[in-house]
Parts: C-alpha cells; sequence; structure tokens
C-alpha cells in the first residue's frame, strides 16, 4: 500500500460557475408568444414583456418579474418558491401553469 504525500504549494485560482438559461425560455421569440390574458377560476392572469425581454405577471393588479430558468419555466422574482411555465404545442401557448409551495395552478388563455 503506497501513500501520497506529495503536497503542492501552488495556489489554485478560484473557479467561477454561471448558471445560464437553456431551451425557449432563452429564445425572444418563444417570451412574445407567451405574452396574453389567462384565466383560472375567477383570477385572470395578465402576462407582458418589459422592453429589455422579462416576462411580467400581473394577478389582481399585483406585478410579478420573470426571470428565465430552463426549458418553459420561469421563477418570479418577487415570489420565493414560485415558478410560471408555459405549455402548448409550436407557436400556441394555450396554457400558463403556476407552481407554487401550496401547489399548482393551471390558468387557460383567454385571447388567440
Amino acid at each position: 500500500m503506497s501513500v501520497c504525500r506529495h503536497r503542492s504549494r501552488r495556489r489554485v485560482k478560484d473557479v467561477g460557475f454561471e448558471h445560464l438559461a437553456a431551451s425557449d425560455c432563452t429564445d425572444l421569440g418563444f417570451r412574445k408568444r407567451c405574452v396574453g390574458h389567462f384565466k383560472s377560476g375567477p383570477t385572470i392572469y395578465r402576462v407582458t414583456m418589459t422592453p429589455d425581454g422579462q416576462l411580467v405577471l400581473e394577478a389582481n393588479n399585483q406585478p410579478v418579474s420573470a426571470c428565465p430558468l430552463q426549458g418553459r419555466r420561469f421563477p418570479t422574482v418577487e415570489l420565493e418558491g414560485f415558478v410560471v411555465e408555459f405549455r402548448g404545442e409550436g407557436a400556441a401557448i394555450e396554457e400558463l401553469i403556476i407552481h407554487q409551495p401550496t401547489g399548482t395552478l393551471i390558468a387557460r388563455r383567454l385571447d388567440g
């Protein structure tokens, strides 16, 4: 049995990792297709886009910004634990899914 006793005194530079969003959420065209009105029960959700391309979800006149994560999911900036997901085939975004700590809410598109 051999034991390596070599110790290097050279300092290795710190390595930084940056999380980059992937897939549809980084595509401006996809985010534009997410803009619209969605309804779940009595609540109407309005999705708009800021001039710099960030999505904003508004329910009961309370805006919440969402930033890209992965695929079609966007975590909310203001509400910890909430993730907004857009579902649909091709160019049609038909549903807004809100994943929240207390459960999942599905809102269907009102406008075409």
